[in-house]
């Protein structure tokens, strides 16, 4: 929910070195990056669904006086957001934004940082528009990307069905936040276009038909391709959920339940249709029902017939024999649907879904997979509730499955002090829990076979200063891939930040995670485990040379491994520069590292074109450098450039199978052009 938040305030999205703009930069960079560590695999991505978000947002700000909006709104720490209820309660709705500055907790950072998305209005603002004027008055985006290696790939040359080009093109339609309507378009690099088996063109197609405030009754309608996300994730959360990273104490979730879904991620979206209703003033409830096809790994069954899968295939790419093999080959289908009844002070609600293939799910028989779930239906049931007394929000959700166990999570943010917010979270995910979609708070991919404590703070002792620490203590009572035992697990991390609006920004952060997993130095079929330490220390210093250039200077080291560590540094300088007075701006990173395998590898957000962004894992010992140039003096068009290069000592290949590329070095060249009208 913060990355949905902040996500449109990013230097490649809005580059303006305003407090605000750098403060919510920041956040985005550290919960994105965040995300990509935990999941230990580096990628690029595209965020045009939570983009979206942030733009209806900023045309159409949440209600300040409303106090249900508010326990949603990330962009404030669960203190400030009791302080403001507790002040409207007493003193009525704010009449001005201006009056934010006598409500306790809340400084003048804070107020400039929230500006931009509230409004004072009530709810006859929501006034109903006919479709016809929604139609006639609407806004258009076209967006038209390509992008390619400059090197040949093994795979280009014997392998991979199509060219090395990368094609992408979306079309959306939008009127405030109340309709929307979009297609989107891709072809990965190495999928065929307008031939073989992609001989409509693009590989890739999604359409949505979404509107909102129809009547009192109906909230909103989805069709097509649409997101579902239910309580804290034990069923379903879409899209990037909270977790461990700097914001250390916001850790709860809670967003809207459905929207129309126009990223390109083939496999984390539902298709069908989508309800919700509004019964009363306090009850409302969510219907949706969905049925596709998707990639899966299917097997013969000893007839040789195709009735059984071991896995899905959620990479999206269909660019060799085995790929299309696995393409669309398993059918199914979902219901489901949520209840809540909602006040000021907290909410209660009961969810629901149910999934059916046509094919039975039969993963491995290695025994980490014992308590997995197989078969071909799942029911699932969950009850998540929020409660706000004084200074202390309690939330949580409690889940069920059928076949398989319970799951449930529990957690408590609350306000020491006026400068000390803790955060609290205790999860038991039952090892025979079975959940397809779950994306919680967790360790794991999915909400199972973990039980854990974590506690989170952030104290403000001055006006330029902030530690953010947490600490989190996790066991898996069950066996997991590679960890061949019950393990346990912890993490600590905390950060110093001193600032100085509008010209500096500099921090220091130490990271830990001890983990059990298998002894490899060990032959024997049942290998003992061992305690594996990753450690890593970070300084960076962002800094606003004027008003137009921003520097960012940052270096970290790691360390990973148990006896004979693995040990690795990196050192990047970047710099923004985007005048006021002129339609072009760039940023660039010049970076040099030596690691000692990608295990101790360095993460590092990158820039990339408009909404998009690039979290590589810097292993090796060589440089990296990248330049994104963008330009808006033309009308309603916005074009881009990316060039990135990664160059390497003493290797002779880069990559591994078909992605290997011959020689020390690896470019990449994107274009974009954004058309608005």
């Amino acid at each position: 929910m913060i990355i949905s938040t902040v996500i449109g305030w990013s230097p490649l999205l809005a580059q303006s070195f305003d407090t605000s703009s750098v403060k919510i930069t920041q956040v985005l960079e550290d919960l994105i990056q965040a995300y990509v560590e935990s999941r230990a695999d580096d990628g690029d991505f595209d965020f045009n669904t939570l983009m979206d978000r942030i733009e209806q947002l900023k045309k159409h700000p949440i209600r300040i006086n409303d106090p249900i909006a508010l326990d949603d709104f990330v962009l404030l720490r669960p203190s400030q957001i009791l302080a403001l209820k507790n002040y409207i309660s007493i003193h009525g709705d704010l009449i001005s934004s201006y009056e934010l500055q006598v409500v306790p907790e809340f400084d003048e950072e804070t107020i400039r940082m929230i500006t931009p998305f509230i409004r004072l209005g009530s709810e006859l603002d929501d006034y109903q528009v006919p479709l016809k004027t929604m139609l006639l008055k609407s806004d258009h985006q076209l967006f038209l990307r390509s992008g390619r290696f400059l090197e040949t790939r093994k795979g280009d040359t014997s392998g991979y069905q199509g060219g090395p080009n990368r094609f992408y093109l979306r079309y959306r339609q939008t009127y405030e936040n109340k309709l929307s309507i979009g297609i989107t378009a891709e072809k990965d690099p190495g999928e065929s276009f307008f031939r073989k088996s992609n001989a409509r063109g693009f590989d890739y197609f999604s359409f949505h038909a979404a509107i909102r405030k129809i009547n009192k009754y109906l909230e909103e309608v989805v069709l097509g391709d649409y997101s579902v996300s239910l309580g804290q994730g034990l069923l379903i959360h879409s899209g990037f959920g909270v977790g461990k990273s700097p914001w250390s104490t916001n850790i709860r979730r809670g967003e809207r339940s459905i929207r129309p879904y126009t990223s390109v991620n083939e496999s984390l979206f539902f298709r069908g249709a989508a309800f919700d209703l509004r019964l009363n003033k306090y009850l409302k409830t969510t219907v949706f029902g969905s049925i596709r096809h998707k990639d899966g790994n299917v097997l013969l069954d000893s007839l040789d017939r195709e009735s059984i899968f071991s896995s899905f295939q959620a990479s999206g790419y269909h660019r060799t024999a085995a790929e299309i093999n696995d393409e669309k080959k398993i059918s199914e289908r979902i219901v489901g649907g949520a209840i809540q009844y909602k006040r000021d002070y907290g909410h209660i609600g009961l969810n629901m879904m149910y999934s059916q293939y046509d094919k039975s799910l039969q993963k491995s028989d290695a025994p980490y997979n014992q308590f997995s779930f197989n078969g071909t239906s799942l029911a699932q049931w969950s009850i998540d509730h929020s409660y706000q007394f004084r200074n202390f929000n309690f939330f949580g959700e409690i889940a069920g499955s059928r076949p398989g166990g319970l799951a449930m999570i529990q957690g408590l943010q609350l306000s020491l002090d006026k400068k000390i917010d803790l955060a609290i979270l205790y999860r038991g995910l039952s090892k025979s829990y079975a959940a397809i979609y779950s994306n919680s708070f967790s360790e794991n991919t999915l909400a199972q076979n973990e039980q854990g404590l974590y506690i989170g703070t952030e104290i403000r002792p001055a006006v330029r200063w902030k530690v953010a620490a947490y600490w989190d203590i996790w066991h898996h009572p069950w066996l997991r891939f590679a960890v061949q035992g019950p393990s346990q697990d912890n993490e600590q991390m905390i950060r110093i930040t001193y600032s100085i609006r509008r010209k500096m920004e500099v921090y220091l952060q130490v990271r830990n995670k001890w983990r059990e997993a298998n002894d490899v130095r060990t032959s024997q079929p049942i290998r003992p485990l061992q305690v594996i330490v990753k450690q890593s220390m970070r300084g960076q210093l962002a800094y606003h040379i004027n008003t137009s250039i921003e520097s960012r200077t940052r270096i970290e080291l790691s360390r990973y491994g148990t006896e004979n560590r693995q040990t690795g540094w990196m050192i990047y300088q970047d710099i923004l520069y985007d005048p006021l007075e002129s339609p072009l701006s760039f940023t660039t990173r010049l970076a040099w590292y030596h690691t000692q395998s990608y295990d101790s590898g360095i993460y590092a957000y990158e820039n990339d074109l408009l909404y998009n962004f690039y979290v590589p894992n810097y292993n090796g010992q060589g440089l990296r450098t990248y330049l994104n140039v963008r330009y808006d003096g033309i009308r309603h068009v916005t074009l881009e450039a990316r060039y990135a290069l990664t160059r390497l000592n003493n290797v002779e290949s880069i990559g591994s199978g078909l992605d290997e590329i011959s020689g020390n070095k690896r470019s990449e060249v994107k274009f974009q052009i954004r058309y608005s009208f």
